[in-house]
């Protein structure tokens, strides 16, 4: 453990300090951190989704709980249904995240079948 890392966990309680919302989707739940405050008008507030997985009910709730004044971004790297899901609350990038930007191959589960499919993607710099 490096020495910053050693003073932040003797100043602070991590764990404590950063609040977490579950917000359930039709088959799994995402994780949210919460803000630390309330959002003020000269501040921006950006909510990024990693992967929508045909669907956005967890995003259209946090919609609801957060100011009006939050933007949107999702990406995925499979088109169909995920972009126009996602276009309804928010801006939608067919990407992936991974380790190293470029064009790359990706295995991605269908949206019917639990069979995964190999497509050509871009992936974003994690």
């Amino acid at each position: 453990m490096s020495e910053i890392e050693k003073h932040c966990d003797a100043q602070y309680d991590v764990q404590k300090s950063i609040k977490i919302w579950g917000l359930q989707n039709a088959d799994e739940i995402k994780y949210v951190r919460q803000p630390c405050r309330t959002i003020q008008k000269e501040e921006e507030c950006n909510i990024i989704t990693l992967g929508i997985g045909f669907d956005t009910k967890a995003e259209e709730n946090l919609k609801r709980k957060v100011s009006k004044m939050c933007k949107f971004f999702g990406a995925d790297p499979i088109e169909r249904r995920n972009k126009k899901l996602y276009q309804k609350i928010g801006k939608y990038f067919k990407m992936a995240v991974a380790a190293t930007s470029g064009d790359k191959t990706a295995s991605v589960l269908g949206c019917k079948s639990i069979n995964f499919t190999v497509l050509r993607v871009t992936y974003l710099l994690a």
